[in-house]
Formats: C-alpha cells, structure tokens, sequence
C-alpha cells in the first residue's frame, strides 16, 4: 500500500445465501489511479461483492466503502461511479442515443452533454439513430461501457466488460481504460476471466477462490520469476545429454519442458532447492550453459496455480 487515496476499501466482507458462503472474510484495497483486476473461477464471488460494492445487495458482515463511504450512503457521489454488471440492458425499441439519453438524465444536465463524446468514443457514432434491437451482441456491450463512461465518473466498476467484443473492440475498450486511469488519473475495478488481457492492462490485481483472497498485488510482483523455474540452455549437445542423465539420478531436479535427444534448450523444476544450488549443482558436474534464467510466469499460470482451475 502506498500514499494513494484509496477509492474502494473492502474488508473482512461476508455474504451468504443460506448456508453457503459467497464472500467469505475478503478483503482488498483499490487506490486512486488504478486499473485494478479482479480475477476468480465462475462462483468465486466477484460478482457478489460488485453488488455489494454497488449497494444492490448487502453484506451480512464486515464493511465496503467507495471514497470513504458506504454504498448505503453514496449519495451525490453515486454520480462518480460508471458501472456494468454482467450484461447491459436497453430498451430495444429505442435508438442508442435515446437510452443513453434516458440514463443520464438520472444524472443530472451535464451527464447528458456527454451523450455524443462517449457514443464517439466507444465508436458508435455512427448508429447513435440506430434502435437497439438491431444491435449485435458486441455493439450492445460497447453502448454498455459508453452509459458507464456518461458523467466523466471518476471510477468504473465493470463485469467482463469486453465480453461479446471482437478482437479489435477489446483493444479499443482496453485503451480507454488505460487512458481514463493513466492520463486522467481515474480508478477502475474490472472483473475479467480473460487473463492476458489483464496482465497486460492492470497494475493491479486481487484474485478470490471461494469468496475468499488468495492473491492481492502488484501484477509485476506477483509475477515475479520463480527461481525455482529456470530456464537453462547448454552450450552443446554433450552437456545436454549429461545434464539429462544427472536430472534422472536425483530427487529435486525435473526436466519441465524439452527432453528430445540433441536439444539443448530446457526448463527445469528444483523442487525444495534455490536457483543458487542448481547452479553450484551443474558447476560440481561440469555442465556448461549459455543460459541460465528464472522464469517470470504469466498471469494464466498464477491464477491456475492459486484456483487450482484447470480449465
């Protein structure tokens, strides 16, 4: 935690429905220009604590604030909160620019100047006049995001907000994200199953498993290299062969990737032992290298690793 004004608090946060848990103790800390992750398998509890966030349902224990508040007592600073929560709903009879319209008329006369600039920006300008009905599912996401945008809200709270977009619409949607927290120095709280995409976008993330934190950070600390993954190249195919010899002769070494006869490239598991002792380990043996790096895992392996998630 650093000197940032934290925008989302959540604590020791419980909810259940009946006997079972949904939010279990789960706490983390969202700050001002953030573009924070919010990872877990279907069923972990993310969206539960977005409602909870929202004040759409209430926790039966611990405390939620968003700018110090909590959501029972948001009032005028509702307004500063953009949200989407699972899928977007619109009145289909009605064009694009209308419904956005009607919504930020709940908002307030400045909200609804912002009509055209987020229509724009999210790249429907040009079927503003168009009745929703004939939307496809991925335009009816980004009008979803623009409603979230109208106000120029200080945080966005969104649920798998590229969900139903092409490959060019998440890149879109991202960048705008990425601009609203990096330039204008806004708060984002996304959810997301869509994992590279999060560890290439977020600075932060919080991943939950049955209501409850396992992992809250620094993307980049949290992937930081494993030293006891690394990835090893020899210098000829000898020290390979010998190398591979040795890894079936003891009980800590595991050859993770590679194993074709020849190839000199490989990844290598020191289970209980540090990068230090399978360095001093290859030196005692004779075993020359070119390469000798710890792996820096991606986001996809961290989450299956803590979830346990093999899908």
């Amino acid at each position: 935690m650093g000197d940032k004004e934290e925008i989302i608090r959540v604590e020791g946060l419980v909810k259940r429905f009946g006997k079972r848990y949904a939010v279990r103790d789960l706490s983390f800390c969202v700050e001002r220009g953030d573009l924070f992750g919010f990872l877990g398998p279907n069923g972990a509890g993310k969206s539960t604590t977005l409602y909870i966030l929202l004040g759409l349902i209430r926790a039966d224990a611990g405390q939620a604030a968003i700018f110090g508040r909590p959501p029972s007592d948001l009032d005028g600073a509702r307004r500063r909160v953009g949200a989407l929560i699972e899928s977007a709903a619109f009145y289909p009879h009605l064009t694009a620019q209308k419904n956005l319209e009607m919504s930020a008329r709940l908002l307030g006369e400045d909200a609804i100047k912002t009509v055209p600039a987020v229509l724009e920006q999210m790249g429907l300008a040009d079927a503003a006049n168009l009745k929703v009905r004939h939307y496809s599912s991925g335009m009816r996401q980004r009008l979803g995001i623009a409603r979230a945008l109208l106000g120029s809200p200080d945080l966005l709270i969104l649920d798998e907000p590229t969900n139903g977009l092409d490959p060019e619409g998440k890149e879109a949607a991202w960048r705008i994200l990425e601009d609203f927290t990096q330039k204008q120095g806004k708060t984002a709280l996304i959810s997301s199953h869509l994992l590279h995409e999060v560890e290439e976008a977020c600075n932060r993330v919080c991943v939950i498993r049955e209501g409850e934190a396992v992992a809250c950070g620094e993307v980049e600390n949290l992937l930081a290299p494993d030293t006891r993954q690394l990835d090893v190249v020899c210098e000829d195919s000898d020290s390979a062969e010998r190398l591979r010899e040795l890894i079936g002769a003891v009980d800590w070494l595991e050859e993770l990737q590679g194993g074709r006869a020849g190839e000199r490239r490989m990844r290598l598991s020191c289970r209980g032992r540090r990068a230090a002792d399978l360095s001093q380990f290859l030196i005692q043996n004779n075993i020359r290298l070119e390469e000798f790096t710890p792996v820096r895992q991606s986001l996809n392996d961290f989450f299956l690793n803590l979830t346990g998630n093999k899908k």
